[in-house]
């Protein structure tokens, strides 16, 4: 399908973006794209209007709030066509716990996917699916500590509203929030059922932080006998194996979608 001159032009400019993660100059946009200097700086600057490019304090242009925005949720909303099972099953297999994944969709923090160990006649636990709480659940903190914070305070003052809980002081989950980013590593400890403990990590792909976390849960017992180290050791590997295995789908599903048109 053709796409008309306008929107190619566009088009053209978002894509040589898309290419220099640390931003492009107007000459290098001008250079690359083969167009007029005055015609490049005022799709630019009609990008920035959007909110589709952003111009940095040195002048380069990289991605804008607007367009980040409909990336996360696009991404987010298609999640399940990229959930990383074998990651999962790798975790659950070393561990011998249950592993899990969860996404952030606007305000909710939903587990995805959680792939309990092997019939070995010992108990475990599984968290199930669905929504999760935002203020205690290692999941929601592993995703949340990686929001503008602006943002987190408000998924977190809504999660406390819908759900009638009682108000705690958002000063102090911020600083949980700070821990997190600080270790990267969020722990539930009994916070949500007494008897078990979660440690989940960020699964940042493309650079766009705050989308999905992923995890082990167990009996606290069994869990703390392994070490945090540990623990953190093989979960953010997993998590390191979760970015690459849906960056490769992302961009395998849009270069077929490339070569349909």
């Amino acid at each position: 399908m053709l796409i008309p001159t306008p929107l190619a032009r566009y088009n053209q400019i978002l894509e040589i973006v898309s290419s220099a993660p640390q931003g492009v100059s107007l000459s290098q946009l001008v250079e690359r794209g083969g167009l007029p200097r005055s015609t490049t700086h005022r799709l630019a600057a009609s990008l920035c209007a959007a909110g589709y490019l952003k111009s940095q304090d040195n002048g380069h242009y990289v991605f804008g709030p607007a367009l980040l925005e409909l990336l996360k949720r696009s991404l987010a909303a298609s999640a399940t066509d990229y959930l990383p099972r074998t990651v999962l099953s790798s975790i659950t297999a070393e561990l011998g716990e249950t592993a899990f994944f969860a996404r952030r969709v606007d305000k909710h923090i939903d587990l995805l996917e959680a792939i309990p160990p092997e019939a070995s006649g010992r108990s475990y636990v599984y968290p199930g699916t669905g929504s999760r709480p935002v203020d205690t659940c290692s999941s929601s903190k592993a995703i949340l500590a990686y929001v503008e914070d602006e943002t987190a305070k408000e998924i977190y003052e809504a999660y406390e509203k819908d759900n009638n809980a009682p108000s705690h002081d958002w000063l102090s989950f911020s600083r949980t929030l700070e821990e997190v980013r600080k270790n990267g590593i969020a722990i539930c400890d009994g916070e949500i059922d007494e008897g078990v403990f979660s440690v989940a990590c960020p699964v940042i792909v493309a650079n766009m932080p705050g989308l999905f976390s992923i995890g082990v849960v167990g009996p606290t017992a069994r869990m703390k006998e392994k070490s945090i180290d540990r623990l953190q050791s093989v979960v953010q590997a997993g998590a390191e194996k979760a970015s690459a295995f849906i960056s490769e789908r992302m961009f395998r599903d849009s270069d077929k979608s490339r070569d349909g048109e």
